[in-house]
């Protein structure tokens, strides 16, 4: 009956660069994901008692129960988006994507409180599964680029204290900033991952491995700036 069990509860939304816009969104992420869950466990309940006494007042409960938890699901979901679009100010691209995303789960909500019947919410339920799967690829895109945007930020920041300290960049650091640059290469190719029909192929796990080996990279950079410079400031 489900469309998502929420494939994107255990990615972050947290991005590393917060401000308060973004404060807000994911308070409301987290607010929104409470009563998903609460109204989901209310379905649960609803949907117990339906299947032990099959009375009309029981199906009439279960259905009511199932529309507020679908309706809760896509305004959590739609929250989810607008958090992480507020992580992606460098790739206009995705954000573009999510806010499409976000419009036509609010659109979603508008059919939902349309339907009355146990079946009606079986057929939209099967249709949104097909229809999510765009969104769950572009959440996974979003994660890798978001990352990849902060990293880049950083190294630039590194960069520039090595020129105003007079390090050569090039001598010390090309080989490791290559190391960065080609394993952020491969996290994104992995946004390439073929989708099929009405199955999901998750590929933001298998881009982290990438990710990490980048994060290194650049973890072992800064390290080498801060004693090249303690060697230059005679400490």
């Amino acid at each position: 009956m489900w469309p998502l069990l929420f494939l994107f509860f255990t990615k972050n939304v947290l991005a590393q660069d917060s401000d308060n816009l973004l404060d807000k969104y994911r308070t409301d992420y987290f607010h929104q994901r409470d009563i998903y869950q609460q109204n989901y466990q209310q379905y649960l309940n609803k949907k117990h008692s339906f299947d032990q006494y099959r009375t009309t007042t029981s199906l009439q409960d279960k259905v009511d129960a199932t529309k507020s938890t679908l309706l809760s699901q896509n305004i959590m979901l739609r929250s989810y988006l607008m958090a992480l679009r507020t992580t992606l100010n460098d790739t206009p691209a995705l954000q573009d994507s999510l806010l499409t995303h976000e419009n036509w789960l609010l659109s979603q909500n508008a059919t939902l409180n349309n339907l009355t019947t146990a079946a009606d919410f079986e057929i939209w339920a099967t249709d949104f599964q097909k229809k999510y799967i765009p969104i769950q690829v572009d959440i996974d895109k979003s994660l890798i680029q978001q990352q990849i945007n902060h990293r880049q930020k950083i190294l630039l920041k590194l960069k520039d204290i090595a020129s105003r300290s007079n390090v050569d960049w090039s001598k010390d650091f090309l080989k490791k900033e290559q190391i960065f640059i080609d394993a952020n290469t491969e996290a994104l190719s992995w946004s390439q991952t073929r989708q099929f029909e009405g199955r999901f192929s998750p590929f933001y796990e298998e881009a982290k491995k990438n990710l990490t080996d980048a994060d290194n990279a650049l973890k072992s950079i800064a390290l080498d700036l801060k004693s090249i410079l303690i060697k230059k400031s005679g400490y």
